[in-house]
């Protein structure tokens, strides 16, 4: 008789367990889809209001820029374009600007009008890395920013070892494999800066040195 009961008892527990669930389930989608209609209709009336007067973006303005094209840029915001100024998530485009390997950080401003505003800061390349088929510029983090071009292997290394590319090249790999290079490097004094150069750009390539062996 004792069976019969706590397994009675326990078949209404499992009942009553599975209808609060679907309780919970049910209301959970309720809110949900009553959230979503509600966020629906005030999104409605801010693109209505902001229509009637005129608070859509009309202008992107850029600057910054010196090896992104603003091109790449307003492609962000393209889909936003004769829309409510008031529903751009600033945030969200400035994270996926930022993904790109030469931009540093990007400030975005609303005017609350028709104008967004953005202040790019690019990566500043600190040393160049042979991998065997491409020359990669290289970021103070020990990053790759970018397949170097012509130019800027000439401009980043200009005054350690000239303008030829070949010479570039034969002077970083001495530095990449050649520690003893790298204390001499550090401990010779630039005339243009505080001395700190050397340490840094050796930090960087230490890092780049593991790559060299792999």
């Amino acid at each position: 008789v004792v069976n019969k009961r706590r397994t009675k008892a326990d078949l209404i527990l499992k009942r009553l367990l599975v209808i609060f669930f679907l309780i919970i389930i049910f209301t959970s989608i309720f809110w949900f889809n009553f959230i979503s209609f509600k966020f629906n209709i005030l999104t409605s009336y801010i693109e209505s209001f902001s229509i009637k007067y005129d608070y859509l973006l009309k202008e992107v303005e850029v600057s910054g820029l010196n090896n992104v094209s603003e091109v790449e840029i307003n492609n962000y915001f393209e889909k936003y374009y004769n829309k409510s100024i008031f529903l751009i998530s600033l945030k969200e485009i400035s994270q996926k600007i930022e993904k790109n390997n030469w931009i540093e950080s990007a400030k975005l401003k609303n005017n609350f009008k028709n104008k967004i505003s953005i202040y790019i800061k690019e990566l500043k390349p600190i040393a160049i890395f042979f991998n065997g088929k491409n020359y990669l510029l290289i970021n103070k983090s020990g990053n790759i920013i970018d397949v170097a071009q012509d130019k800027e292997i000439q401009s980043i290394f200009n005054d350690l070892s000239g303008t030829k590319k070949k010479d570039i090249v034969k002077a970083v790999s001495a530095l990449l494999i050649n520690n003893e290079i790298y204390k001499n490097m550090s401990k010779v004094h630039h005339p243009y800066g505080k001395g700190e150069a050397s340490e840094i750009i050796c930090k960087v390539l230490e890092k780049i040195e593991l790559w060299l062996f792999l």
